[in-house]
């Protein structure tokens, strides 16, 4: 395509864009008529006041709106889309899920974002591969836990989640002791894997290669321990029993 003829289609591009921001901005066909919050219609609701049917979508004083949301401390984040033509689609608390924790009372699962605040699990979560967490106190709903050994854990995993997604999707739950170490289980694996937190995403994987390596020498373990380096401590072999 000749530097001539670029030039025209560049030139078109911007023209409907032009336009198009135009009749966005002043046309009649992009105003408000319909707002929605995490899928349900504010139609009657206080938050309804905030935003005026019939404008522009551009015009309408979404600032106002988020502030009205995150006033609630059950609220701690405000994603906002404008749905043309003429909607605005809201969601709040739309966090991805990095792991999962249980609630002291009922044993009720909740999800904890990678910033380590606790939240309930959305009815529509279908993100099921991360591990539980255990061993640690329970956080209020809405808060973000102080304990720092949480965050740290959950840097190491979204490391490994993202160096090794298969190994990852294994970790079926991570307990955190009084030591400061963590036990992990792995999915299939008759026994758990002891280690610092800050060496999950490289001593994990080391750990599961020596196993497909020496087969025979690990299958009658209980329990390994790789808190110091090159270094690994097999606990507790099973005692077979037969006639």
């Amino acid at each position: 395509m000749s530097s001539a003829r670029r030039r025209f289609w560049l030139w078109i591009a911007a023209l409907l864009l032009t336009a198009l921001a135009v009749a966005v901005r002043y046309g009649t066909v992009c105003r408000l008529e319909a707002v929605t919050v995490d899928g349900e219609s504010i139609e009657g609701s206080p938050l309804a006041s905030v935003l005026q049917s019939g404008r522009p979508l551009l015009d309408q004083p979404v600032d106002s709106l988020t502030a009205e949301l995150l006033a609630d401390p059950a609220v701690l984040k405000v994603d906002v889309e404008y749905v043309l033509p003429d909607r605005i689609a809201v969601r709040t608390n739309d966090f991805p899920v990095a792991a999962f924790v249980l609630a002291d009372t009922g044993g009720r699962l909740r999800m904890l974002t990678a910033e380590g605040y606790v939240l309930p699990l959305p009815a529509d979560c279908d993100d099921w591969e991360h591990p539980l967490i255990t061993g640690v106190s329970s956080v209020p709903l809405y808060r973000r836990c102080e304990d720092g050994r949480i965050i740290r854990l959950l840097r190491r995993l979204e490391e490994l989640r993202e160096s090794n997604p298969d190994l990852y999707r294994l970790v079926a739950q991570v307990d955190i002791d009084a030591s400061d170490a963590v036990r992990v289980t792995l999915a299939g694996l008759p026994y758990t894997v002891t280690m610092l937190p800050d060496d999950l995403a490289v001593r994990l994987p080391e750990f599961v290669r020596f196993v497909e390596d020496f087969p025979e020498e690990t299958a009658d373990a209980r329990a390994f321990d790789l808190r110091w380096a090159d270094l690994l401590i097999k606990k507790g072999a099973r005692k077979t029993h037969g006639r």
